[in-house]
């Protein structure tokens, strides 16, 4: 079985799809690790599954970030 690579605007797209943003100067070497990863199937995935996982992670840190920053704009030091 052939395994596919992932191109940098299937990554991009993926993330979005996860409502994560992803830095553009991490685009390329995200792409180049998923890629590296699927090609020996690292952990069972395909290059696909290391973007959606890294997608996954990203978006729940990203969610985390803006919860902590929303609950501290309610809190001043007088």
């Amino acid at each position: 079985m052939k395994n596919k690579t992932i191109t940098e605007a299937e990554l991009i797209n993926i993330f979005e799809s996860y409502g994560a943003y992803i830095c553009p100067d991490e685009i390329e070497v995200t792409a180049k690790e998923c890629n590296e990863n699927g090609s020996v199937l690292h952990r069972g995935l395909n290059a696909e599954g290391w973007a959606h996982l890294f997608a996954k992670e990203e978006a729940y840190q990203q969610e985390c970030e803006a919860q902590e920053a929303a609950s501290d704009d309610g809190h001043f030091d007088e």
